[in-house]
């Protein structure tokens, strides 16, 4: 049985993460092409249901409303550079307060980009079970670097990554594992990954 503070074995925290993944692709497909509401519905409550819902996290795109032809329309080209996003890393904390807690790097849903994206926050809850309780995206504005020029990143506020839901994480603990499955190609996000 899962009890905050426990740990995992990394097979069932990737096979976790990679269900997410096809989950949210599955969804997010489904929001731009799917007209029939019952259908769109299910796909986003099947990747919802890996989320733990007293965070406020939700999916970071419009499911609710059905999509009109027009829109179908418009949204073909980037329906066929979508995929499922790449898994690059998971990396192993101790939480001061939330016992072990995985960050799990992960790549935009388009084929046209391999670099980090968003980290992803996980842990078992004792009311949800293991869940997504955060996620942070890559500050843009930084490249991942946490500073501009000498001064720290105003954006990211100097962490390399921009809260983007679910709970805030002021700090992750002491580093346990890295769990490395595929290098990045951008050279920012390269650099980051090949650090631990």
């Amino acid at each position: 049985m899962q009890t905050p503070n426990s740990a995992l074995h990394i097979d069932e925290v990737t096979l976790f993460i990679q269900n997410f993944i096809f989950a949210e692709h599955e969804a997010k497909v489904a929001a731009s092409t799917e007209r029939n509401d019952i259908i769109r519905i299910q796909k986003a409550e099947a990747a919802l249901q890996y989320f733990d819902p007293s965070t406020g996290i939700d999916l970071t795109f419009a499911w609710e409303r059905t999509p009109d032809e027009e829109s179908i329309e418009r949204s073909k080209q980037t329906v066929e550079r979508m995929r499922p996003r790449i898994l690059f890393q998971v990396k192993q904390y101790k939480h001061p307060k939330l016992g072990i807690l995985y960050r799990a790097y992960v790549s935009t849903p388009y084929t046209y980009n391999t670099s980090y994206s968003d980290s992803i926050y996980l842990t078992i809850t004792a009311e949800y079970g293991f869940k997504i309780i955060s996620k942070y995206a890559y500050c843009m504005d930084c490249e991942g670097t946490g500073k501009k020029g000498d001064n720290l990143c105003y954006m990211c506020k100097g962490s390399g990554w921009e809260y983007a839901g679910g709970m805030e994480l002021d700090t992750l603990g002491d580093l346990i594992s890295v769990h490395k499955f595929k290098a990045p190609t951008d050279p920012a996000s390269l650099k980051d990954y090949e650090a631990e």
